[in-house]
């Protein structure tokens, strides 16, 4: 009976026109192009289809910048943490471009009037699937304390006026683990509510409001993740585009509305329970594999040596010549901030630099540092890195001469940001 009305109700609804056949064609072409090569990756022995794919990629973009943007620079394509590259950039110009054409190509060969609802119901799955598990990925991030640190001494010496707005913005994030887990939260149940087709609009709708604020965050504090977390509150909006009408009119009209989830994909017992098994199967492997990675990351970080912390510069010599700590004496250095993959270093005139390590810094080690100012990735120092009793000794090469340098770890300073505390009661604002 039900799939008699079902039937019924979409012979009744009127096809699309052209241009909603186009734009849809248009989406379509481009969302697919934007989530490849996921949830392939999932799949096992698929490791050389994931790497072909994105070395076509790379060859489009190295391609398309100076021959049809007259970008007269070398793009690099390695991965170094910024979704903002130049690569991403034009990237994003290259699938936009095709989906344009693939789209056009489409309709001028296919000029039928249609309702593409079954590729939209697809969509709709690929997108809201892709978008669960990002959300799962970010929103554990922030649970698990791996995304927003607790402020480290560094941070407290560290002036605002020193300090980048993305740095601002991860340290105002990592002193409040309430709210940074509440973030959190909000995105991991968002994220956990678009698996389910009955609750994909309700997730949807949330992650349109939550998304909002990553986006302003990111834009506002100049965070290189601008272009992603477009592209995700945009398929937020994708998913929660059909339901925005029912809810105006559950608010200010009269009219009744019907639900607003999508009928299943099979209208018999057997083919549905197999599809949403496999459905099942692959959401929680791409889950797990996603909480999993940001679980381990943090634990193994956890378990190194206890190298990250502010050190203070007790004895110095430069050349074989012992440094005076006197402010006048600018070569000097006063303390070292010894992060995960980089050092920053305090001279006594008041000057900081941050150089940034080859790898993770987890115990006695060799650094090779390059500034991190410097996108060619000249080698400005190296540097052993060994314990000496209560402190470290630094020393080797730094900017072309030999140093040698005693480091004491600081206590953690009893910082008024960091004991200040929460108060219900304020006769007078405390505000310094």
């Amino acid at each position: 009976m039900s799939e008699s009305i079902e039937q019924a109700v979409s012979a009744e609804q009127p096809t699309w026109g052209v241009a909603r056949r186009f734009g849809f064609r248009l989406v379509l072409v481009y969302f697919i192009l934007c989530i490849l090569p996921l949830p392939i990756a999932w799949v096992p022995w698929t490791d050389k289809l994931n790497e072909l794919y994105l070395k076509v990629l790379a060859a489009l973009v190295v391609w398309a910048g100076p021959t049809i943007l007259g970008i007269d620079r070398t793009i690099a394509t390695e991965s170094n943490g910024s979704g903002d590259r130049t690569y991403n950039y034009v990237l994003t110009f290259c699938l936009f471009a095709l989906s344009l054409l693939a789209a056009t190509v489409w309709s001028t060969i296919d000029r039928r009037p249609r309702r593409h609802e079954g590729l939209l119901r697809g969509l709709q799955l690929y997108v809201r699937t892709y978008l669960g598990v990002m959300m799962l990925g970010y929103g554990f991030a922030k649970i698990f304390e791996r995304q927003f640190l607790t402020p480290s001494p560094g941070q407290l010496v560290q002036t605002y006026g020193e300090s980048s707005p993305m740095h601002l913005l991860w340290t105002f994030m990592g002193f409040s683990r309430p709210y940074t887990m509440f973030a959190g939260f909000m995105e991991a149940i968002a994220g956990m509510l678009l698996f389910v087709r009955r609750t994909a609009t309700t997730g949807a709708l949330l992650l349109l409001a939550v998304l909002a604020n990553v986006v302003l965050l990111n834009l506002c504090y100049d965070v290189p993740v601008k272009l992603l977390s477009i592209h995700l509150w945009l398929m937020a909006l994708f998913l929660a585009a059909p339901a925005i009408p029912k809810l105006v009119a559950i608010l200010v009209g009269t009219r009744p509305v019907g639900p607003a989830f999508d009928p299943p994909f099979f209208t018999r017992r057997n083919p549905s329970i197999i599809a949403a098994s496999l459905y099942a199967v692959l959401v929680a492997t791409m889950a797990y594999d996603t909480i999993n990675t940001i679980w381990t990351d943090g634990r193994d970080n956890a378990h190194a040596p206890a190298v990250r912390d502010l050190f203070d510069v007790e004895e110095m010599t430069i050349d074989g010549v012992p440094q005076l700590p006197v402010p006048a004496n600018a070569s000097r250095w006063r303390r070292v901030w010894i992060r995960a993959k980089a050092i920053r270093v305090y001279w006594m005139d008041g000057r900081s630099e941050i150089y940034v390590a080859s790898g993770e810094i987890k115990g006695p080690t060799t650094l090779v540092l390059r500034l991190a100012t410097d996108n060619k990735g000249v080698q400005r120092a190296r540097l052993d890195l060994r314990p000496d009793g209560a402190g470290y000794l630094l020393s080797g090469d730094f900017e072309g001469k030999k140093v040698h340098a005693h480091l004491t770890m600081l206590p953690r300073e009893k910082s008024l940001l960091m004991t200040r505390g929460f108060h219900w009661i304020n006769d007078v604002p405390f505000n310094r």
